[in-house]
């Protein structure tokens, strides 16, 4: 890694702390790491390997672009990641879950995570990673933009097209059986008697 970008990164990292109110001991068990390694991180004697970088955006719920490069917001949410925001996510986290009729551990389950995680994201104690989003989105078929910022519909109903053209295509026969009805057929009466009166 250069210098410069060790430079800049060693700011991120302190940043992460500072924001999170945390020591360089604190940050280092959450990251698998020693103190002394953070104390070189910072600074810039050290930089980080891809699997730290990873367990930082996991820890930390950063961005991996500000992180790496400084590109972006530090959070996956945008520049304004309030309390407010976090706890709006959560309580639309926690509405899927009540219509799903889930405890939190069996959302957990279906989403890959750990129970105490849904917690934490439900009542704004933590801002949801961009993976925590995207396996609610894909599990519960919701839409990303609603989940995040709560304006749109809540299901994703580009899946649910998606889910009809494919069921439609597996059931050519009942597909061919509404055309006719409909008289959307070449061999329908209906049409039979367009062809003829013309």
């Amino acid at each position: 890694m250069n210098e410069s970008k060790m430079s800049e990164l060693k700011d991120r990292i302190k940043e992460i702390r500072v924001r999170d109110h945390i020591t360089q001991n604190d940050f280092a068990k959450r990251i698998n790491a020693t103190p002394g390694f953070i104390s070189n991180v910072e600074n810039g004697r050290s930089g980080l390997s891809d699997e730290k970088i990873q367990a930082i955006v996991l820890s930390f719920h950063v961005s991996e672009e500000w992180l790496r490069h400084g590109d972006g917001a530090m959070t996956p949410f945008g520049q304004d990641q309030s309390q407010g925001n976090k706890e709006e996510v959560g309580i639309r986290i926690k509405r899927i879950r009540k219509q799903k009729e889930l405890s939190q551990d069996e959302f957990a389950k279906k989403i890959g995570v750990h129970k105490n995680r849904v917690y934490a994201v439900e009542t704004g104690k933590a801002v949801p990673s961009k993976s925590f989003l995207n396996k609610v989105v894909r599990a519960f078929n919701i839409s990303y933009d609603w989940l995040v910022t709560g304006e749109g519909d809540m299901e994703n109903h580009e899946r649910v097209d998606d889910k009809l053209i494919e069921w439609m295509n597996a059931h050519p026969e009942v597909i061919r059986e509404i055309r006719e009805r409909a008289g959307l057929s070449p061999s329908s009466p209906l049409a039979k008697k367009q062809r003829e009166g013309r």
